[in-house]
């Protein structure tokens, strides 16, 4: 009896793991050619949205606020030519079009409309995802595709800082989002792993996304953002394994 209490108190650790995935798409049914996209997914126009909420549809303490966006659409964005809003056939050509290697994020109606970045003062794309928890770590996931592309402007710059000047920098990286010959981007993510949660004013990650080359507009479709677990956390859940494992191993003996 002792060592079922046991087993269960262990196994209980699971409940307190990090906050879920949280899954953003950037266009929804109120923007331009955009879609809403289904389940438990966070789609964004262009208004403060509070409580995103996770992979389980439990709401989270993380917000998103726009900082400077530039246009929205889903024209040439992995399937060509989209109506306004797109139709059900052009949903299903853009799911049909993705790649596996994008996980969570291989979604049609997530990946058929984008953000450029290109807002006609700064040349960049910006938003914050507000209280997040200080401290903790997150991979950030990245997903952008153009179908028809200029040369020079094939790839799309992500960058995450702690600030609101943008210049202290935590992570960045690069992502082919379209290639000259029309292919786009089926396939490829962009992940920023072990971002360290701000401790400033409200927690903030400012995100902004950029065209690699100056002037050259950048794309972003959807997002995701996943708490890493501590690494005590998956020490426990071994030992969690080994009990339970070790409890049926002597079980099957008497």
């Amino acid at each position: 009896m002792k060592k079922s209490l046991l087993l269960f108190a262990l196994l209980g650790i699971t409940t307190n793991l990090p906050a879920q995935m949280i899954l953003i798409d950037f266009g929804n049914d109120s923007t331009f050619r955009g879609v809403t996209s289904p389940g438990n997914w966070n789609s964004m126009a262009f208004g403060y949205a509070a409580n995103l909420i996770d992979t389980n549809g439990t709401a989270t303490t993380i917000d998103w606020a726009p900082d400077g966006l530039g246009g929205t659409d889903s024209f040439n964005s992995i399937v060509g030519p989209t109506s306004n809003p797109p139709t059900a056939g052009e949903i299903s050509s853009a799911q049909s079009a993705l790649g596996g290697s994008l996980g969570p994020l291989a979604l049609g109606q997530a990946a058929i409309d984008f953000y450029k970045s290109d807002n006609g003062t700064t040349g960049v794309g910006r938003f914050q995802l507000q209280q997040v928890t200080a401290g903790q770590l997150y991979n950030l996931t990245f997903y952008g595709t153009k179908q028809f592309v200029t040369a020079g402007n094939e790839q799309t710059r992500y960058s995450v800082f702690d600030d609101a000047l943008y210049s202290n920098l935590l992570g960045t990286g690069l992502l082919t989002t379209g290639t000259t010959d029309g292919t786009g981007n089926p396939n490829d993510v962009l992940t920023l792993e072990n971002v360290l949660g701000p401790s400033n004013a409200n927690n903030i990650f400012y995100i902004q996304w950029e065209g690699a080359n100056t002037s050259t507009e950048g794309f972003i479709n959807s997002m995701s953002i996943e708490a890493v677990p501590e690494p005590s956390t998956y020490a426990m859940l071994v030992v969690a394994g080994a009990a339970f494992a070790g409890y049926r191993l002597r079980r099957r003996k008497r």
